[in-house]
């Protein structure tokens, strides 16, 4: 299966603030960021763990149904403040989550 690689893609917003991270996924569904960005417009999560995968989906996600992200991977998403993002590892693995997130003010 190739990579993806994809960055966050250029936004139109003068004046736009950024909000940096990193969060530790286990076999339980953690929330990413922990707390939103405030009027965010798009966040970019990045797998950081050298040989975990990690899958993502709401509140609910579990490693059989999550989208996965391979390690290295990279999924940027236009996404506001008011969805929720989580992720979870397999059972007894964790993971180095990184994100980034974009908002307009």
């Amino acid at each position: 299966m190739g990579r993806r690689f994809d960055v966050l893609g250029v936004l139109d917003a003068t004046g736009s603030g950024f909000s940096i991270g990193s969060i530790t996924v286990t076999d339980v569904a953690t929330k990413v960021p922990t707390t939103n960005m405030g009027n965010r417009k798009a966040i970019s999560i990045r797998n950081y763990s050298n040989q975990n995968t990690i899958f993502i989906g709401g509140s609910g996600v579990i490693v059989a149904t999550g989208y996965p992200i391979l390690p290295y991977e990279t999924l940027p998403f236009d996404l506001s403040s008011g969805a929720q993002l989580y992720a979870i590892c397999d059972t007894g693995l964790t993971a180095d989550v990184r994100y980034i997130e974009v908002n307009n003010d």
